[in-house]
């Protein structure tokens, strides 16, 4: 009976084969099977093993490799990538599957990246690169990454070219960004092409598929948002109730009494057309939040919304009633109620009882009976208790007053 271990070793090729060291090619000696892009597999013709190309989709990977070690002759298994396995690669992706995977050990060797080899042939430090990973990727989410006066690497495909992302950079009001493309990057075709972002958009010039972009974001005029706090224009829709969003100065109070952090799971109970979600889930990138709304014309203003904010990885759009839509949610460690009106008792009781401990939970209710509704739920729970009353400019004749809007009560109870 062979006791050897099960293992899977990953070897980062880095841009080049001439970055492959002798101390990464060492597994290949010992491997029952080899499997890569055809591409990869020609980097290293003179093999003992049997190989295999990468299955088409890669999501067949698991299953195969768990056919080939747990039902086959296989022990020593090696994989072949570009770069660094473990930066945006194979090998994070095999990280999140291995514990379907029990009894087998994972080792990934890492080698030079696109985005470090790119760094280098430009001559710049990449110590404050902001790196994003575009490869199967919606366009779109460059809208919540993106900000003004940073500096990002992309990794690039086929849909999301360095036009489109130039095209993308212009729509956002960040016209005076400058790019840097490597492209064939380790090759006898290596090329470095600097361009606006202007003159990038309207480049007819077909890059090679193999591409890195750099950019430093400028825009003086850009609307968008930089900072928590989006202006109300952001989620107004014309001929519709402005009563379905949250004003900026309440919005900020609420993200405020919330404290989302990385990782956590949150909700926003009558999200309306979104503005607490919007927000929330733009500024915690690395949370989740789900947004529930019941009325399907304000869910609609809610999906544009989530769109053009670029928040779809992040940000899940539910039409549902509350309570009964929290059976199919996962546990959150943070909850906003921002709407319920004669339903308000029961979906704070189900909400509280949802909530994970620790956990925060943040009320907002305008008229007197949620206040009462409130009051009632909160015995016993030491709650943070505000209330918010805004003035906005209106026009007295040909002058202007301030004009106060209804007050706001917020409460944030920890649980």
């Amino acid at each position: 009976m062979n006791t050897r271990p099960k293992s899977i070793t990953v070897i980062g090729i880095g841009v080049s084969p001439r970055h492959l060291t002798e101390y990464s090619l060492q597994p290949l000696q010992h491997a029952d099977l080899v499997i890569g892009s055809l591409r990869q597999l020609g980097y290293i013709p003179h093999l003992d093993c049997a190989t295999l190309p990468y299955p088409k989709p890669m999501d067949e990977l698991l299953p195969l490799l768990d056919q080939l070690l747990h039902h086959g002759p296989h022990r020593n298994i090696v994989l072949l990538a570009s770069g660094d396995p473990l930066f945006h690669g194979i090998g994070s992706w095999l990280l999140k599957k291995m514990p379907l995977m029990p009894q087998v050990k994972l080792r990934c060797l890492p080698n030079i990246t696109s985005i470090q080899y790119a760094a280098a042939l430009l001559g710049q430090s990449w110590d404050k690169l902001e790196v994003i990973h575009l490869h199967g990727e919606n366009i779109a989410q460059l809208r919540a990454r993106i900000l003004n006066g940073h500096y990002y690497g992309l990794l690039t495909d086929a849909q999301n070219t360095p036009q489109a992302i130039a095209q993308e950079l212009l729509q956002m009001g960040y016209d005076q960004s400058q790019c840097w493309i490597m492209e064939a990057m380790g090759t006898t075709d290596e090329q470095v092409t600097q361009l606006s972002a202007a003159s990038l958009s309207q480049c007819s010039h077909p890059f090679h598929s193999f591409n890195v972009l750099f950019i430093e974001v400028k825009g003086a005029h850009s609307p968008w948002p930089q900072f928590p706090g989006a202006a109300d224009s952001w989620f107004s829709v014309e001929e519709t109730d402005s009563a379905m969003y949250t004003k900026r100065e309440i919005r900020l109070a609420i993200l405020s009494l919330l404290q989302p952090q990385a990782q956590h799971i949150g909700w926003d109970v009558g999200a309306g057309f979104g503005s607490v979600a919007l927000e929330w889930a733009r500024w915690n990138p690395l949370g989740q939040v789900y947004a529930i709304e019941k009325r399907a014309a304000r869910y609609a203003i809610l999906l544009k919304h989530q769109q053009r904010w670029g928040v779809s990885k992040n940000l899940i759009a539910i039409q549902g009633c509350a309570p009964e839509i929290f059976i199919n949610l996962p546990q959150p460690q943070r909850i906003f109620v921002g709407g319920g009106g004669a339903d308000l008792k029961p979906i704070l009781s189900a909400a509280w009882e949802k909530l994970s401990s620790p956990g925060r939970m943040v009320i907002s209710v305008v008229t007197e009976h949620g206040k009462q509704v409130l009051y009632d739920f909160c015995q016993e729970k030491y709650p943070e208790w505000l209330e918010i009353q805004v003035s906005k400019p209106h026009a007295l004749g040909t002058q202007w007053v301030l004009k106060p809007q209804l007050p706001v009560t917020l409460v944030g109870l920890e649980k």
